[in-house]
């Protein structure tokens, strides 16, 4: 497994140089697992994150760069189409940040007990969350994590006609 994930990862590192040397830009964009728990290592060109307040009330999105040119390409968008939140759409999204921590905090901990119940139940087939010691990237996410976020996806054993 390690050698895998050292060979996954410098395979990742190369190509990463090559399309620098190509002038060809990367972007990431993470939506599992959530901003709050997630140890980013934002290497590309522009980064994607959710902004959102939580509360179903305001829907946003922050683009990071680390390229002056890029900045300056979106900078103009941002402005031309008018993709500028409001101060109020802004006070809403820094509303959700107050207790964005204490959410994440408990919706990690009920989808872990979820995910442990789910997966000592006999008509479940399978449970896919990666705060479980089962799931295959554990390690991984145990790295790149604070958390595990609230996402939990089971299988029936029998499928859905049990």
């Amino acid at each position: 497994k390690d050698r895998r994930h050292q060979r996954e990862r410098r395979d990742r590192a190369r190509a990463q140089q090559r399309h620098y040397r190509r002038r060809r830009q990367h972007v990431y964009v993470a939506v599992f697992p959530e901003p709050a728990v997630a140890r980013r290592r934002c290497g590309g060109a522009l980064c994607d994150e959710d902004t959102s307040s939580g509360h179903s009330d305001v829907v946003m999105g922050v683009l990071g760069t680390n390229s002056d040119d890029l900045n300056t390409r979106l900078k103009f968008l941002e402005n031309s189409i008018g993709a500028v939140p409001s101060p109020f759409d802004w006070y809403m999204a820094q509303r959700g940040l107050k207790t964005l921590h204490i959410r994440m905090t408990e919706h990690a901990a009920n989808a872990l007990a979820v995910a442990t119940i789910l997966e000592a139940h006999a008509k479940v087939e399978k449970v896919i969350y990666p705060g479980l010691k089962s799931h295959r990237q554990h390690a991984l996410a145990l790295k790149q994590q604070k958390g595990f976020g609230g996402m939990v996806t089971f299988f029936l054993r029998g499928g859905l006609t049990e």
